[in-house]
C-alpha cells in the first residue's frame, strides 16, 4: 500500500468496505485514485470526487489483461506462496518471470477491480498452444 500521508487521509474519508477494496489494489491503482482526488486543492471538489469513487467502488466489476510488468513479476516471485498440497512451485519459472526479455509476449496478468488476481503464460507448441494459469494463492478455493 502507498505510504503517503495524503493516502492515509484519503482512506479515512472512505467507508470501511471501500477502504478494504482500495487497500487490496496494486499501488499504481491506489496512486491513480489518490492523484484524481488531489488534482485540485478545492475541498468541495475533492469531496465530490471521493463520493463518486465510493459509488463506483461499490459496483465495480471489471477485468483487465495486460502483459506482465516487472513490478508484478517481482510481487509474484517474492510474495506468492502456494499451499503444500499444490504440486506447482514458482521456483521452476522464477528466472523466466523476472526477465523482461523471456517474459515478453508470453506472460500476462489478470487484474480484477484493480487487484492482481492471477497470471497466465502462453507458449506455442507446434500447431497448438500451451496455456498455464496461476491464481494468486489468497484467492484459491473461493470459486474463482
Amino acid at each position: 500500500m502507498i505510504e503517503n500521508p495524503r493516502f492515509s487521509d484519503f482512506l479515512l474519508r472512505l467507508p470501511t468496505e471501500v477502504q478494504l477494496i482500495l487497500a487490496d489494489m496494486i499501488p499504481r491503482y491506489q496512486q491513480g485514485y489518490l492523484d484524481y482526488v488531489y488534482q485540485t486543492k478545492k475541498v468541495d471538489i475533492q469531496a465530490r470526487r471521493i463520493k463518486n469513487l465510493v459509488k463506483n467502488f461499490r459496483k465495480m466489476d471489471y477485468t483487465y489483461v495486460m502483459p506482465m510488468p516487472q513490478d508484478l513479476a517481482l510481487e509474484i516471485t517474492q510474495d506468492w506462496l502456494f499451499p503444500a498440497e499444490f504440486v506447482f512451485s514458482l521456483g521452476e519459472m522464477k528466472d523466466e518471470l523476472l526477465s523482461p526479455a523471456t517474459r515478453e509476449e508470453k506472460y500476462f496478468v489478470v487484474i480484477w477491480n484493480g487487484v492482481l488476481l492471477g497470471y497466465f503464460r502462453i507458449l506455442p507448441q507446434g500447431d497448438k498452444l500451451d496455456l498455464f494459469l496461476a491464481l494468486k494463492p489468497k484467492y484459491l478455493r473461493q470459486g474463482r
